[in-house]
């Protein structure tokens, strides 16, 4: 006589679904994480460009006014 044990897939499936929803949110915590990482690091850029842009522009002024 062969006894086997029932699996409750409607238990594992719900289990699943909340394991899985648990990382979803951790995911999206660092997307959003890094989405503000990226925005600040091109707003970095953003300045050092300008300041590097008005360094060049200032010193050609300067060149061509003397």
């Amino acid at each position: 006589m062969c006894l086997s044990t029932v699996v409750d897939y409607d238990a594992l499936r719900k289990s699943t679904a909340a394991a899985f929803d648990v990382k979803v949110q951790e995911v999206k915590g660092l997307v959003e994480k890094l989405q503000k990482t990226q925005r600040a690091a091109e707003q970095t850029l953003e300045k050092c460009a300008c300041s590097s842009l008005h360094a060049i522009c200032v010193s050609e002024c300067a060149w061509t006014l003397s």
